[in-house]
């Protein structure tokens, strides 16, 4: 094994030279001793009744050997497969939308030990810890029948303007918040009939992938932390954010969420204790790659969550959501850090998605505990002694940046539900240049500004003609103006047998109806793509969105072309072409058969 992994560190072939040749050697397993792992302090902010505790839950460590890597492009399969094999490293999952592996380390290899042996690898890309990601939120008085939700309106006027918005906009039942965090009360008597259902599973069969997405039972979300359909909230912090984004709005009960008909897509990798790895994080990230390429409309994702270490593969995830045109909102943090300084993850990755949100207080200030810094931090919103649902019909008030965030995610809906054609760049452009100005932010994040619900869904007239604007524009000519997202795709590298699938959005951003005459696919590969879902009619209102999703299923080797065209009345692009490429690829000599099992709950995509 020395030869066969030292040959492997220079990037040689096996049979050139030998190890004995160099000073230094590989220790084996039984050469490493047991890491010493302290337990991880469990969050402050947790307040969790006794009755909804799961007794199983254990404090997780900083090493509990996992890690995950990438390799880069025609990596040696089957020498990699030896030398984790020697090493005794499983492989655990296998992340298909972002080319990563989640790697079991044995008993005796520590983690820090097992990535320097492994990251020096000439194939490998990246490789880090299953780093350990904690809540946003701080600890509050158990006020349980707390009413007031100064953060949406008051009296001294340091809230959102939310009333005064929702006169424009309530939201959208077609707009979807993805709540990636200790999972959702789907009962809950304020959130149930906000919660998106897979209505395949929902009246399906117990133990059978009914819709094909390649997850079982998976009626209300995804649990990624026992890899079951089940996302369950057993802390309370994922109930009390999804509350404020999109809890159902002039019911009578309960409170309001700033969107009031949003979908909530519950997706867990946090535990009762408020501690979630990394790799769980991915795998709901991938969950919502999957269900926008079958065709589920999910605009945001919301991350509460975060810590100081930074993750390749993390990083890779959201960049895979960008590429779905999903705006990723994240909690700047809790410890009164300057992000500028010492970055906080996800918030502080500089992605064109991301949106990273600081907490203000009562009086319009800087929360106490939130982090903040000039650069890295975008916006501000109410953060303090926020009121919002609980576990069990339940209703609590909560402070930190992780309460401050879902504000964020509720406009965003809002904002979509008014402008369904819009990218994320439209609306993550609105929330950072629509907000109020601030003094006490100044020099504290990059806007300067808290949001604003009112500012931030004035019409577009509005803002181009106030009244008193003594010059107003000409009149434009209306007409219909076709807008495809993604504008290209690349699906990458698919198995010969296989088949991906990506969802296109058609929007008309004109001002007349946008008629289509027809779609199809045409090029040399044709063949390779196929339409499998069409949501598109002939006309097309101005304002209104289609779907087409298009499957790519390589019959052979080799990288594939073709050209997604849509026929219009556009007068400027009647004939349109949207790029698409893959690359049929064989089976990698065993590696994937070698490791993984059928009896794994879900599939790699």
């Amino acid at each position: 094994m020395k030869k066969l992994f030292m040959s492997a560190l220079l990037g040689v072939s096996v049979s050139v030279f030998s190890a004995n040749a160099f000073s230094f050697s590989i220790p084996s397993i039984k050469d490493f001793e047991q890491p010493k792992t302290p337990k991880i302090k469990e969050p402050e902010e947790r307040v969790l009744p006794p009755e909804i505790k799961n007794p199983k839950d254990k404090d997780k460590k900083e090493d509990d050997r996992r890690i995950l890597i990438k390799f880069k492009e025609n990596a040696p399969y089957d020498l990699i497969k030896e030398i984790l094999t020697d090493l005794g490293i499983d492989v655990e999952k296998y992340f298909k939308f972002i080319d990563v592996f989640v790697l079991k380390l044995p008993e005796g290899l520590p983690t820090e030990e097992a990535i320097k042996l492994l990251k020096d690898l000439d194939f490998v890309e990246y490789v880090e810890p299953d780093i350990l990601f904690k809540l946003s939120a701080k600890k509050n008085p158990n006020d349980t029948y707390y009413e007031r939700q100064w953060g949406l309106n008051n009296s001294y006027d340091t809230d959102i303007d939310a009333p005064e918005g929702w006169a424009k906009e309530t939201g959208s039942k077609d707009i979807i918040i993805a709540i990636i965090d200790t999972g959702v009360d789907y009962n809950h008597e304020d959130l149930k009939d906000n919660i998106w259902k897979n209505s395949k599973e929902c009246s399906g069969r117990a133990g059978v992938d009914d819709d094909g997405n390649g997850y079982v039972d998976d009626c209300y979300g995804w649990n990624a932390l026992n890899d079951n359909g089940n996302p369950k909230d057993d802390n309370g912090h994922g109930t009390h954010v999804a509350g404020i984004a999109a809890a159902v709005g002039n019911n009578g009960k309960g409170i309001a969420g700033v969107s009031w008909h949003s979908k909530i897509l519950p997706l867990k990798f946090m535990d009762s204790n408020g501690q979630g790895r990394l790799s769980d994080a991915i795998e709901c990230m991938e969950y919502i790659v999957n269900n926008v390429r079958k065709g589920e409309n999910i605009k945001i994702a919301n991350a509460s969550w975060g810590g100081y270490q930074t993750s390749s593969a993390l990083k890779d995830a959201i960049k895979k959501l960008k590429e779905q045109d999903i705006l990723f909102v994240a909690a700047a943090g809790n410890d009164k850090n300057n992000n500028d300084e010492r970055p906080y993850y996800p918030a502080s990755f500089d992605l064109a998605n991301i949106i990273s949100v600081a907490a203000t207080d009562k009086n319009d200030n800087l929360a106490d505990f939130s982090n903040y810094g000039k650069n890295t931090v975008d916006v501000a919103a109410p953060g303090a002694e926020i009121i919002s649902t609980y576990p069990g019909n339940k209703y609590r008030y909560m402070s930190g940046t992780s309460m401050s965030t879902p504000h964020v995610s509720g406009l965003a809906a809002l904002i979509w539900s008014q402008n369904k054609g819009y990218s994320y760049y439209d609306v993550k452009s609105i929330i950072e240049s629509k907000g109020d100005k601030l003094s006490s932010l100044s020099g504290l994040i990059r806007t300067e500004s808290r949001i604003n619900v009112d500012k931030s869904l004035a019409k577009k007239e509005e803002e181009e003609n106030p009244p008193n604007n003594p010059n107003p524009p000409e009149e434009e000519i209306k007409e219909a103006d076709i807008r495809v997202k993604p504008e290209s795709y690349d699906y990458g590298k698919v198995k010969i047998g296989d088949e991906d699938t990506n969802k296109f959005t058609i929007t008309n951003i004109g001002d007349e109806t946008l008629k289509l005459y027809s779609l199809y696919i045409d090029g040399t590969d044709a063949k390779e793509f196929k339409i499998v879902s069409n949501t598109c009619s002939t006309d097309l209102d101005p304002g209104k969105s289609c779907y087409v999703s298009i499957e790519f299923a390589p019959k052979d080797a080799g990288v594939k072309k073709a050209d997604f065209i849509i026929k219009s009345n556009d007068p400027d692009e009647g004939l349109k072409k949207v790029p698409l490429k893959g690359e049929g690829v064989e089976e990698k000599s065993g590696f994937f058969d070698f490791f993984f099992f059928p009896a794994l709950p879900f599939k790699f995509f």
